[in-house]
C-alpha cells in the first residue's frame, strides 16, 4: 500500500486520517498509478523500478520518514529479503575432507633437486 508508513503513526491518534487515508489509497492506487505512466509518457520506460513505488518513495522523503530518497530505497528493499531462505550454520565441527594428492611420490626439495643438478653438471 501507498503511504502506510506514513499513515500508521495518524490511524491511533486521528480517526479522521483513517477516512483520508481510504481516499488517498483509492486515488493513489498502485495499479491506476502505473497504468496513468503508461499511458502518458513518449520517452520513458519501465524496468525494475515501477512509478507507484516511485511516489511511494518519494513520499516517504518528502513526509520526513526517511531522509533520502536513497534511504527509502534501501529500506524498500530491506522490505523485501525473505530470511528463511537462508540456513542456519551448523554448530558441528568441519568434516574432514579426503586428501587429493598422490602418495606414490615422496617429496623432494628444491635444495635436493639443486644440489643433484650441480652434481650432474660438474661431472665430466
Amino acid at each position: 500500500m501507498l503511504l502506510g508508513e506514513v499513515f500508521d503513526n495518524f490511524v491511533q491518534k486521528s480517526p479522521v486520517s483513517v477516512m483520508v487515508r481510504g481516499l488517498l489509497e483509492k486515488v493513489l492506487c498502485p495499479h491506476r498509478l502505473d497504468k496513468l505512466f503508461e499511458c502518458s509518457p513518449k520517452t520513458q520506460y519501465t524496468r525494475e523500478l515501477l512509478f507507484s513505488t516511485l511516489v511511494n518513495l518519494i513520499s516517504l522523503v518528502v513526509c520526513g520518514i526517511h531522509p533520502s530518497v536513497h534511504a527509502a530505497h534501501q529500506a524498500y528493499l530491506a522490505r523485501q529479503i525473505r530470511f528463511k531462505a537462508f540456513r542456519p550454520h551448523p554448530l558441528s565441527p568441519k568434516k574432514v575432507q579426503p586428501r587429493t594428492f598422490v602418495k606414490s611420490k615422496p617429496h623432494v626439495s628444491t635444495a635436493k633437486i639443486l644440489a643433484h643438478k650441480k652434481l650432474e653438471n660438474n661431472t665430466p
